[in-house]
């Protein structure tokens, strides 16, 4: 898992892990990233999946590219799905918060309606979502409660792709839920005062 160090070396590097939402791609320069680097004062890498390949192959892609400690998993829509998984498989090894943004909780049912022909709005390539690709979503569960992950979910009330006000309903109870009334999906207020605050909170939560 962890190509290039040894466990030492891996416990001694830190950085923030910012995976991208459906039909996107890493993006540089980043407002994303660099509002991170800018309140956690760590370095941001950006992860990359396909947006028409399956679960496990994704996931299979996704681990490959994790070679330093993750502090934290950032993850935008579909991203923070996959943030989820990760920092559930690096459980029993080290402690990593994960930051969900506008999750896509249950990408079987919120998915359904882009199997078809996509373009990528950052890459501009032209894609497949199939229904294989679909269906490979079904039964791999949002989050897997037998593992205390430390868990934010920050959700803009806004969300014009996903009912911001179902996913609060759904993990009130489970998570630690942080709304914001504006922001929409893409979360273009990720560098407002109120969202650094948040931010600074979590990581003051993080380090006690």
């Amino acid at each position: 898992m962890c190509v290039g160090h040894s466990m030492d070396q891996f416990k001694e590097l830190k950085c923030i892990y910012l995976l991208h939402g459906f039909a996107s791609a890493p993006k540089f320069p980043s407002d994303k990233a660099d509002a991170l680097e800018k309140v956690f004062k760590l370095p941001v890498r950006q992860l990359a999946y396909d947006s028409s390949a399956t679960f496990a192959d994704n996931f299979e892609k996704l681990k490959a590219q994790i070679t330093v400690f993750p502090q934290y998993f950032v993850g935008t829509s579909l991203g923070a799905f996959y943030a989820s998984k990760l920092s559930e498989l690096l459980y029993d090894e080290h402690a990593a918060e994960t930051i969900m943004l506008n999750p896509c909780h249950n990408p079987y049912e919120m998915l359904a309606y882009e199997v078809g022909e996509h373009t990528n709005f950052v890459t501009a390539e032209c894609f497949t979502f199939s229904q294989e690709a679909l269906d490979s979503y079904q039964s791999v569960p949002f989050i897997d409660e037998s593992k205390s992950v430390g868990r934010w979910v920050l959700i803009n009330m806004d969300d014009e792709l996903i009912d911001s006000r179902d996913t609060k309903k759904l993990y009130d109870s489970k998570l630690a839920v942080i709304t914001f009334e504006h922001g929409g999906h893409r979360f273009k207020n990720i560098s407002d005062n109120e969202v650094a605050k948040e931010l600074l909170r979590i990581e003051n939560t993080f380090c006690l």
